[in-house]
């Protein structure tokens, strides 16, 4: 017996642990790279990353990875050989299920070392400047979104607001950026007639500063492009670069990307680093989800906006009524009105709304001597239901059989609400066989003496109750309600349980009987 329990107990311990694997699953997690040209603290990268970050963190669990170039500061070929050994020795064990790309020069990074660093993974790219198919080198794993930046909407925008200003000086950088920007730029200006342009194009901000302190006031500043270093070679953020511009040049600058706003810059068609790296990613979840990348058109049109600080368009004078509808203003003083106008708007509508109700209703007193005389059946009727509030009360329907019984009216006869419907059939499944012809009596009665409303009714009948006994009931009624002709429609009325009383009026019918018996046999006697 010991043994044959040894040997079930030792079968059951192995399918246990035969389902144990089975039942325990292993979380996978999903990696992501994020690949940016620039460097951390540059804002346009900034912004693509946080981005980036708030629409993946709905995606659970995740393994993201971020990593910066800096190529706006290094950008020469040992450096990007130095670059590929560091990804090479960091990532030459995983595999990533997306990489996202940031700007021109990560995207390029990536197509020439897609398949020794990043094992041929798909990729989406956002922040890509004068975009053509020929960049991807007929990789076909790739989509994202284009970084078109609409210069002439900003020149035009730029010349409605300062119609007095016939001069427009592009200043730009000498980086990749900043060449490419002027190029494309040089070509557009073709197109304007009337306007003189002036292009700075330097590498240090003090030989900026230099050019610019000869151009006239009466210009209106457009950054291409703002990677300007200072004497020793390092550079200076956009931010300061602008402000600096402002102070001294006393012209309104105009640009392109909304990172170079809070900077003294009035404001342009703007590209954004938010919308750009929210659009990438979530085409990267389109892509976790099992689409293929190569299945996924690239966006072509670059989701921009017209974008302007307020304090700038107050310091110019610019005409608020100038800006385009759909334009963003950013830095605006606290407006009440602004805040809340979606609720200014919607309690005015109802404030309306109940004006147009109250007229309505005052409009309504005027025809109220047409439902007088209904009003007074009505209330006629409820009277009688308040007479009765201890008693059963029935309202019938003649027309449609329809009956309403209050709960006193199921419980006087021991019944629950539930047991029998309200119908007029339910009532003559209740009444006592030789009570039908005085019902029906009393109905052709009725009938006979339409239109006469003061009509009412008091007949004494026997309702089965729900032990099957039968019990005497009185049940007054009067007609409340006639048809167009003039026939009864509705009848309210009450029931009373004068059981008692009857059975009382019999015991005494009895005890008369046998007194008179027993007088009859004294008299006899005597």
């Amino acid at each position: 017996m010991k043994r044959k329990l040894h040997v079930l107990f030792f079968f059951l311990i192995v399918a246990l642990n035969s389902k144990i694997p089975s039942a325990v699953k292993e979380v996978v997690h999903k990696n992501i790279l994020v690949l940016h040209s620039y460097h951390k603290n540059y804002l346009w990268t900034e912004n693509i990353q946080k981005a980036i970050e708030k629409v993946l963190s709905n995606i659970k669990p995740i393994h993201l990875y971020i990593e910066y170039m800096d190529s706006k500061r290094f950008y020469n070929e040992a450096y990007y050989n130095h670059l590929f050994n560091l990804y090479k020795f960091k990532y030459q064990n995983d595999n990533f299920d997306v990489v996202i790309v940031a700007d021109n020069d990560a995207l390029d990074f990536f197509i020439r070392h897609k398949n020794e660093l990043f094992h041929n993974a798909p990729m989406v790219f956002c922040g890509i400047n004068n975009f053509n198919n020929s960049m991807l080198k007929g990789e076909k794993n790739i989509t994202g979104v284009i970084e078109e930046v609409d210069k002439m909407s900003t020149v035009d925008i730029a010349l409605k607001f300062h119609p007095d200003r016939k001069k427009i000086v592009a200043i730009t950088d000498t980086t990749i950026t900043g060449i490419e920007n002027k190029k494309v730029f040089e070509k557009q200006l073709k197109y304007i007639k009337n306007i003189s342009f002036i292009l700075i194009q330097k590498e240090y901000f003090s030989g900026l500063l230099s050019e610019l302190k000869k151009i006239e006031r009466d210009a209106i500043i457009i950054v291409l492009s703002a990677f300007y270093k200072n004497s020793s070679g390092i550079m200076l953020p956009n931010l300061i670069v602008n402000k600096i511009i402002t102070e001294q040049i006393k012209c309104p600058i105009y640009s392109f990307w909304d990172f170079s706003l809070n900077s003294s810059v009035v404001g342009g068609m703007f590209v954004s680093g938010k919308d750009q790296g929210d659009t990438a990613a979530r085409l990267a979840i389109r892509i976790l989800n099992g689409e293929k990348a190569g299945n996924i058109p690239i966006i072509m049109k670059s989701p921009n906006k017209f974008m302007f600080d307020y304090n700038s368009l107050k310091k110019w004078n610019i005409d608020f009524s100038l800006l385009p509808v759909d334009a963003i203003v950013v830095n605006e003083p606290y407006s009440f009105y602004k805040k809340h106008k979606t609720l200014i708007w919607t309690t005015i509508i109802i404030f309306n709304v109940l004006l147009l109700i109250i007229i309505f209703l005052l409009f309504n007193i005027f025809l109220r001597h047409k439902a007088e005389k209904a009003l007074a059946e009505s209330e006629e009727r409820f009277k009688l239901a308040l007479e009765g509030a201890r008693d059963g009360i029935w309202d019938l329907n003649i027309k449609t059989g329809e009956t309403k019984f209050n709960s006193t009216y199921y419980a006087m006869l021991g019944y629950k609400i539930d047991d029998f419907p309200q119908h007029i059939e339910s009532f003559l499944k209740l009444l006592h066989p030789d009570d039908s012809d005085l019902i029906v009596s009393l109905f052709s009665e009725l009938q006979k003496k339409a239109g006469n409303n003061k009509e009412k009714f008091e007949i004494e009948i026997r309702l089965k109750t729900k032990p099957g006994t039968y019990k005497w009931i009185l049940s007054r009624g009067k007609i409340t309600e006639y048809d167009d002709t003039g026939k009864p429609l509705r009848l309210t009325g009450t029931h009373v349980d004068i059981n008692e009383r009857k059975e009382a009026e019999k015991e005494k019918e009895i005890l008369i009987k046998v007194l008179e018996v027993t007088n009859e046999k004294l008299s006899e006697a005597l």
